[in-house]
Order: C-alpha cells, then sequence, then structure tokens
C-alpha cells in the first residue's frame, strides 16, 4: 500500500489467526480449524482458502501470529549467509531485531545486539545476545563478520557498517521511508570491501532457490514457533478499543510487540 493510498477510516495489517466459522463446499476441510492469514485486522474476514495456513496442532495462536515476524528474520539470516564461527551484529532489538537475534542464538551463533531501550536491552539478554551494547558505546571492537540492520532508522545503518570488520557484510533489513539516510562513505569504507545487500521477504535469495521453496521456509518458520521462548515478548494482550493505547506504548519503545484478542468485545 502506497503512502498516497492512506485514507480514514481503512483495514490494515497483515497478521491474523483466527479460526474458521464457514466455508465453502470445497473447502468443509477447514470448517473450525485455526488458521493464519495475511489479512487486515479486523474480527473477521472472507478469505480464499488457498490463501489461509493451516495452524500446525499443537502451536498456540498467540505463537502463531509471530508467523511472518520469524520468516521475516528466517529470510534475513539466509541473506547473511553466515557460517559457523563468523560474528554477528544485530542493529536494532524491535520485534525482527529480536527475532534475528533468538534465531541466530538457537544455532549458537555469536551474537552482539546494539539497541538504546533498556527493556529491549534486557529481552535481548533473554533470548541469548552474547553482548548487548548502546550503539553509541565507543567500547566495542569494530570488528564483526556480520551485520544485520533492522533499526528502521539510517543511523542504525551508519552503526552497522561502522561495527563491521574489512571484508565484512551488512544486509539492510529496514525500510527508511521517513528518512533522508545520510551516511559516511569515504576512503576508509571505499577501501574496507563492505558489502551492502538488501534482503526482502518476498522472493527467496537467488542461492538457495533450487533447494529451498517458500512452504520449506514456512515449515522452518513452525518449528522455531514450537521452540523459541515467544511469550516473554508480548507485553501485553489487548481488546481493539485500546488500540490507541497500544501504539502509542508501541511508538515510545516501552512494548516490543502487543497482541490484539479481537474476540474481546468493544467497549
Amino acid at each position: 500500500m502506497t503512502a498516497s493510498s492512506f485514507s480514514y477510516p481503512l483495514t490494515y495489517g497483515y497478521c491474523l489467526v483466527g479460526k474458521v466459522m464457514r466455508a465453502g463446499s470445497e473447502s468443509e476441510h477447514l470448517l473450525n480449524a485455526t488458521v493464519f492469514s495475511f489479512s487486515p485486522h479486523s474480527t473477521s474476514v472472507t478469505a480464499k482458502a488457498s490463501s489461509v495456513i493451516v495452524v500446525p496442532p499443537g502451536i498456540d495462536p498467540y505463537r502463531a501470529i509471530f508467523l511472518p515476524s520469524i520468516e521475516t528474520a528466517i529470510s534475513l539470516i539466509h541473506d547473511a549467509e553466515v557460517i559457523p564461527g563468523e560474528s554477528v551484529g544485530v542493529v536494532g532489538q524491535g520485534l525482527i531485531g529480536l527475532l534475528v537475534t533468538a534465531i541466530l542464538k538457537y544455532q549458537r551463533f555469536d551474537v552482539t545486539a546494539f539497541e538504546f531501550i533498556d527493556e529491549r536491552q534486557a529481552l535481548s539478554a533473554f533470548l541469548g545476545a552474547d553482548v548487548v551494547l548502546s550503539p553509541a558505546t565507543t567500547e566495542f571492537d569494530d570488528n564483526l563478520d556480520v551485520s544485520i540492520e533492522v533499526s528502521g532508522v539510517g543511523a542504525g545503518l551508519q552503526t552497522a557498517i561502522d561495527r563491521t570488520g574489512d571484508g565484512g557484510r551488512i544486509v539492510i533489513g529496514s525500510l527508511y521511508p521517513k528518512d533522508k539516510v545520510a551516511l559516511q562513505l569515504g576512503m576508509d569504507f571505499h577501501r574496507s570491501k563492505k558489502r551492502l545487500v538488501v534482503s526482502q521477504v518476498s522472493t527467496l535469495p537467488s542461492k538457495l532457490q533450487q533447494r529451498w521453496t517458500k512452504e520449506r521456509r514456512f515449515d522452518l518458520a513452525w518449528s522455531l514457533i514450537r521452540q523459541l521462548p515467544l511469550e516473554r515478548l508480548i507485553g501485553e494482550v489487548m481488546g481493539l478499543d485500546e488500540a490507541q493505547e497500544a501504539f502509542e506504548l508501541l511508538s515510545r519503545g516501552e512494548r516490543s510487540v502487543v497482541a490484539f484478542d479481537l474476540r474481546r468485545p468493544v467497549k
């Protein structure tokens, strides 16, 4: 959706988990199933049967809502092409950054996380980051093999570039819709032979397309959803009428994730 097309009221979002209440004759097998849908956030939607993903047995709906974010984190790690023994920096510990950190630590990589906000620093440490630092710190040997930038601000990209050693890789997962990003790319950068890689989840990396499919990536995402300690990431479960409060909490950095229970009656 482009910025020029926004108008109020509107439905927006792409992360919805619910139960199938009605189904056509060719989709009756989905009746009463818990499914994930890339649909706008609302109390009910009409969706094509082919567009929903059945939540595997034993996965709680509150875990299932992490599916697209876990998929994005996997995509970033795939694009980073991390190999055993490499050190990885993750710049930004919002939801995507925290999930990248959790998956990398699940795979036993050495992870340094960069984040300003105290609560996010604590979550990063809980998920296993070996070192959690403020991006402004001067007490760090800037020699990471790989940095994954998911802070959403141009300064975060500069941090990723600066903290990565010569010949290293910087994977850019952020969008910068409001920033005119000004970077310091002088002679030192020119000589460093650092490589900047843009990552986007909608397509698989070309190097993986012979072996991987989106279905295989979803299967991996469900497996990680079962195993990672995701409950700690949901700071609040709120009703739709509390949306303004929820967005303010997120905007101030006081929460990394807010889940909306759309079954709650609007007051």
